[in-house]
């Protein structure tokens, strides 16, 4: 019996030593990321980790431990070649995580590898050519395991069928001890880990496995019941947009819509005080409503169209487009424009299918998707990018040709696509723009530059002089500077509106905080729509102030003019300056998505109604 409890610790300290190697390696390959804090710091995080890895590394073995803690006179090849699969498994997806968390911002879940059939299966051979230092990495992790981790003993003796249910009688309460991460009232998960002076900590401590074994349950049961239903109605009233002073002033105008993939607000230039990496931005910036204090409402592209285009920040954990939630009735803008005469289109040059865009943008109104399988058979094999989709160069001269075939008014959305992993750019650009320093400054280069092209093609079109433009990041990216690292900061993004014949635009109000979810119903309201119920968003151009809401570090945050608060997924808020209307308004609004979502009330019936035509 003890020869059993013995190579039962060996084999769980083995593992939690393996662990803590790969903690090591993370913060050793991010350390960009946390250079700054104390060593004292960064060993508490340590410390705690061993609570997630204990769990984690309990949870996914009970199997194994379980039937090597049976004395017995077999062998046990076969279920230690199982192990080590399901084990190597998890190791690649901690690996993989060294990278992935600098754009999620958090652990992996599983509702990151919902999308993996089509938009990961395509892309492993490249990812492990293109990561082989992270490769090499995952393989001597697999090696250190599979040749020094202990083997279960083959026991000579029988052992008495009373003593065995002796042994499991301790080991279950003390599996189930480690698994639960402690003594206390509730077992631990991830909100656990986010007790540092930086989120950053959490992720460190936290591992991906714990994060992808605990991730299946939906954060879509939360529910927050701080207003009852009349104060919910209240609030709903209270935020109702009324038309602005500039409703209407672009009437019969055309919509472009331009989500541009990662040019976050760190890589432009003039704003920053310094040479940026888009020239074009920069000079385009000057000529138009440039709103210098924008956020994305999410940290991934699944994130952006439900909340630019339905009106639907990214609060809930997992993406809405991967949850199970799916019956919700949004808001569709598109649909309003439609009925206003509006042709809608929506262009995207990767696989038809990936993050599900197309059958969801059909959802709400677009009546014609322009994905890989639209774009001519006679061009896709010179300008694929051998990844996911075609270039942004050809691709918006593509786009150009097709909305010179579109009848006015139109509404258009042109999401692009080269500011992406593995940021490479066309054959035969390699030397024509500089490299920053980071991977990604070289390929945002080139995307601005494709954009600039693109503008100067359009100019001498008939409608351009009479289209609105908007030009707005999904998200941002890797980062090396101080002042865009932290929760609010990863979330600055550049938000812009232009109309070539008009610039009357009212003063001051650049400096507005605006989001993602603002930029539909200021569209609306340029082009004179009779406006919806709208609570998410609003115009930017509506007297009140502006406000932004997004996730972090699994935090839901609030930014507004007097500052940033931060609330907990229980509901508690902090970093707040006392203000309880302030205070109220962030838990109505929470309130209101959250529960919208699961309720399916996002919208009243009448709006209900006209979204399921």
């Amino acid at each position: 019996m003890l020869k059993s409890w013995k190579q039962i610790g060996i084999q769980f300290l083995f593992l939690l030593a393996l662990y803590s190697v790969i903690r090591v390696v993370y913060l050793g390959y991010n350390w960009g990321a946390f250079h700054d804090f104390d060593t004292s710091e960064l060993f508490s995080s340590f410390l705690l980790g061993l609570r997630f890895d204990t769990s984690a590394i309990l949870m996914m073995n009970l199997p194994f431990f379980l039937y090597w803690l049976y004395p017995s006179r077999r062998h046990r090849a076969t279920s230690l070649k199982i192990f080590f699969f399901i084990n190597v498994m998890f190791l690649a997806v901690n690996v993989a995580d060294f990278e992935l968390a600098k754009f999620n911002g958090r652990r992996l879940t599983p509702f990151f590898f919902q999308m993996a059939p089509q938009d990961l299966g395509g892309q492993i051979g490249q990812l492990i050519w293109h990561y082989w230092h992270m490769t090499l990495i995952f393989a001597l992790m697999v090696v250190a395991l599979v040749k020094y981790f202990p083997r279960p003993a083959k026991f000579s003796v029988k052992v008495p069928i009373y003593k065995v249910a002796f042994l499991y009688g301790v080991f279950l309460p003390v599996w189930l001890l480690g698994v639960r991460g402690g003594t206390q009232s509730r077992p631990v998960r991830e909100a656990n880990a986010y007790v540092f002076s930086s989120p950053k900590l959490g992720n460190l401590a936290l591992n991906s496995s714990f994060t992808f074994i605990y991730g299946r349950k939906s954060s879509l049961s939360l529910r927050y019941e701080f207003f009852d239903d009349k104060e919910m109605q209240e609030f709903r009233k209270s935020i109702q947009p009324k038309s602005s002073e500039m409703h209407g002033r672009l009437q019969g105008s055309n919509v472009v819509l331009i989500i541009m993939e990662s040019m976050a607000l760190e890589y432009m230039g003039k704003i920053n005080n310094r040479k940026g990496y888009t020239p074009f931005l920069d000079e385009f910036a000057e000529k138009s409503l440039f709103f210098k204090r924008a956020y994305a409402n999410g940290r991934r592209s699944i994130d952006v169209i439900p909340s630019i285009m339905a009106g639907l920040p990214a609060l809930i954990q997992e993406p809405f487009l991967l949850s199970g939630q799916q019956n919700t009735i949004l808001m569709s803008y598109p649909r309003i424009l439609e009925k206003m005469g509006y042709a809608t289109h929506f262009f995207h040059s990767v696989k038809n299918g990936t993050k599900f865009l197309d059958d969801f943008t059909k959802r709400i109104g677009i009546d014609h998707y322009w994905g890989l399988n639209e774009y001519p058979d006679e061009m896709r094999k010179r300008d694929y990018d051998g990844y996911w989709g075609i270039w942004d160069g050809p691709y918006l001269e593509f786009v150009h040709s097709e909305i010179n075939k579109i009848a006015e008014p139109f509404y258009s959305t042109i999401f692009t696509l080269s500011a992406h992993q593995p940021y490479d750019v066309p054959p035969g650009m390699e030397g024509k723009f500089a490299e920053g320093t980071q991977p990604i400054h070289r390929t945002i280069t080139y995307a601005d530059h494709a954009l600039g092209e693109f503008f100067k093609s359009i100019e001498k079109e008939d409608w351009y002089h009479n289209t609105l433009f908007v030009l707005a990041a999904d998200h941002t990216s890797l980062t090396d500077d101080p002042e865009y690292s932290g929760a609010e900061a990863e979330y600055k993004i550049p938000i812009i509106f232009y109309h070539p014949s008009f610039d009357a635009w009212p003063k001051g109000i650049d400096q507005k905080i605006i989001q993602h979810v603002d930029i539909m119903p200021t569209v609306l309201d340029l082009v004179g729509a009779e406006e919806p119920e709208i609570v998410s968003g609003r115009s930017v151009f509506s007297k009140a102030d502006g406000f932004a809401v997004f996730q972090a570090y699994n935090n839901l945050w609030y930014r507004d003019n007097q500052g940033l608060m931060r609330m907990n997924r229980k509901g508690g808020i902090n970093m707040t300056n006392g203000d309880t209307d302030r205070e109220n308004f962030f838990k109505a609004y929470v309130q209101y998505i959250v529960n919208g979502v699961t309720d399916n009330n996002l919208i009243n019936d009448i709006q209900a109604s006209e979204a399921r035509r």
